[in-house]
């Protein structure tokens, strides 16, 4: 007799194989870029069967996961705000740099390029099974005077330079 253990290793075998087309797709990014420099982060994405299901058994806790990976290649602090299986919001301090002048103020924001980050998944032992596109339909980075740019289906976001 098959006991339960052995049924779900069995199963998520099964479904690993025959999902080996799966992905992970990055749908939308929105990026709010405080007064300050720092910024909220809203990624929404979807998950194949095989990542539904490494989510919903809590195979890792994603929390911890996301945060350890940010910590080990991003030199700013992060706090995850809320993980699901639909999205990951986070807060980024100082992510764009701020300047001040005669009144005005600039902001300047990084580059970004998500092919890093797929180079930083396919370390994880999901790549195996696991495609990915990592380039957001949409992308939106918004200033504190409400200004914002728009970008589509990009894997590398330019630096912004926005003055108010």
């Amino acid at each position: 007799m098959l006991n339960l253990k052995k049924a779900s290793i069995i199963l998520i075998s099964v479904l690993a194989l025959v999902s080996a087309a799966s992905a992970l797709e990055f749908s939308t990014l929105e990026i709010s870029v405080e007064e300050n420099g720092d910024s909220t982060i809203y990624l929404s994405y979807k998950l194949s069967l095989p990542e539904l299901i490494g989510y919903y058994t809590k195979i890792a806790d994603p929390t911890t996961e996301i945060k350890k990976q940010f910590e080990k290649y991003s030199e700013n602090p992060v706090d995850i705000i809320s993980v699901s299986d639909t999205h990951l919001n986070f807060y980024v301090y100082n992510f764009a740099e701020v300047k001040s002048d005669n009144g005005s103020i600039t902001y300047i924001t990084p580059s970004m390029d998500f092919s890093n980050a797929e180079k930083i998944l396919k370390e994880h032992w999901i790549s195996a099974i696991i495609s990915f596109d990592l380039s957001p339909e949409k992308s939106r980075v918004v200033f504190p005077d409400s200004y914002f740019e728009d970008f589509r289906g990009q894997i590398k976001l330019p630096s912004i330079t926005h003055n108010t």
